[in-house]
């Protein structure tokens, strides 16, 4: 046994050595205690704020929904953005509020740290908040559907475009809270327009007998134009009734017959509040007959054109077009034979690009109007399907310039309305 000298234990440091290392171990530990939880509480605050930002957007989309179900689906939305957080951390709770036209999402959340409570930390609180402005909506638009008998979708195809249809029309109602703070109409369109009853108020004397709620195409001269469309109310110059009419070709074009009719079903709306019933109006939809567009163009412009105030049987409706959005958005093939028929060159004669190709003249016509709908401060989509070519430029000129979609299946259609809508709606992500 080894014995300390007198004076030799306060410097003898082999104790201390242990003691030293021992302390140093805890200290240590701790640190890397420390920065293992702190990094494990850092990604888990960046999966809640992830969460929460989904939540509160979601909520704020939503249509057609109850309070309570806009909660829950918000609840739903941030859990399956957080891995591992129990359905108990938002169960019941009220984590979304709306006030002064913002959704907010808030979410606490306890942690339970890994090495920390051997240093007395056992739980650390994390929190979460995300704030979505719904801003004040003042929207009138038109969807002027093709519903000719050329339509290039297969049944299940059309199916999944009234889908996407629907699902649009779901985005252009987003942030109204009021009835008359989006206002739609769904306008379906082949040889004529068919408006229903409210023609009758826009035309002269009583219907025919039989009639089917279409109006004549009201050409009317424009500038050296003898055959332009314009917005002017039945009060400047009212329709006439249409009825079923046997056209022949130019004889010197040829001796093809084609009778117009009224098509399909008429329009819906204009509807101030509940999205649904545009929607139902999509389902109802049926194919039948050939295009005439500039009538169909024109009577979107109409259904937003101030000039036709309290016409459309809802009150203040258009509204002024410094103080409404107005936007069309306009579906078609581009394919048609009517103007074989009907918008003549100045020869008389019928210049066509080719069966059920149109004719410059026509689409002319239309781009016309979109000229003067565009000056307007109107916004014009344009959903160019596969089946025309002579028809592209033409559409393409029509449509505003970040407006327009040219598609060639259902898919590419699908994706097209998905970035119209998310152009439209006025939902932004503020803090």
């Amino acid at each position: 046994m080894a014995f300390l000298k007198r004076g030799e234990f306060s410097s003898d440091a082999r104790g201390g050595v242990a003691i030293t290392y021992a302390l140093s171990v805890v200290a240590m530990v701790g640190v890397a205690g420390l920065a293992l939880d702190y990094t494990h509480a850092v990604t888990k605050r960046q999966e809640m704020q992830v969460g929460a930002d989904a939540a509160a957007l979601t909520a704020a989309r939503a249509s057609g929904v109850t309070t309570a179900e806009r909660e829950a689906l918000a609840d739903s939305i941030f859990l399956a953005n957080v891995k591992g957080m129990p359905a108990s951390a938002v169960t019941g709770s009220t984590n979304l509020s709306f006030s002064d036209g913002r959704y907010t999402y808030s979410a606490q959340y306890t942690k339970s740290n890994f090495i920390m409570p051997i240093l007395g930390a056992k739980d650390v609180q994390l929190g979460v908040s995300s704030e979505v402005a719904v801003q004040t909506v003042n929207r009138e638009f038109v969807i002027a559907f093709d519903t000719t008998s050329s339509i290039v979708f297969t049944p299940s195809d059309y199916e999944q475009a009234q889908e996407a249809v629907k699902t649009m029309i779901d985005r252009f109602y987003e942030g109204a809270e009021s009835p008359g703070d989006v206002v739609g109409t769904l306008m379906p369109f082949s040889d004529r327009v068919q408006l229903g009853d409210i023609g009758e108020s826009f035309a002269s004397g009583p219907p025919p007998s039989g009639w089917d709620g279409c109006l004549e195409s009201r050409e009317q001269p424009l500038g050296p134009e003898s055959h332009r469309l314009t917005d002017d109310p039945p009060a400047v110059k009212r329709f006439d009734y249409f009825e079923d009419t046997l056209l022949e070709e130019h004889p010197a074009q040829g001796s093809r017959t084609y009778t117009i009719r009224c098509h399909g079903v008429e329009m819906t709306g204009p509807e101030t509040s509940n999205p649904e019933v545009l929607k139902t109006g999509v389902e109802d939809l049926v194919i039948g007959g050939t295009g005439r567009f500039d009538v169909a163009m024109a009577w979107a412009w109409r259904i937003l054109s101030p000039r036709w105030v309290n016409m459309w049987g809802v009150t203040d409706y258009p509204g002024p077009a410094d103080e409404r959005e107005k936007i069309v958005v306009f579906v078609s093939d581009g394919r048609t034979e009517i103007y074989r028929y009907e918008v003549l060159p100045p020869s008389g004669q019928h210049n066509v690009y080719g069966w059920n190709q149109g004719s410059p003249e026509g689409f002319d016509n239309l781009e016309a109007v979109c000229t003067r709908m565009k000056d307007e401060g109107i916004i014009l989509f344009v959903i160019a399907l596969p089946g025309n070519p002579n028809a592209l430029p033409h559409l393409e000129d029509c449509a505003s310039d970040f407006g327009y979609f040219e598609v060639t299946d259902v898919d590419g259609f699908e994706s097209a309305l998905g970035t119209v809508g998310d152009i439209v709606a006025e939902i932004r992500l503020t803090k």
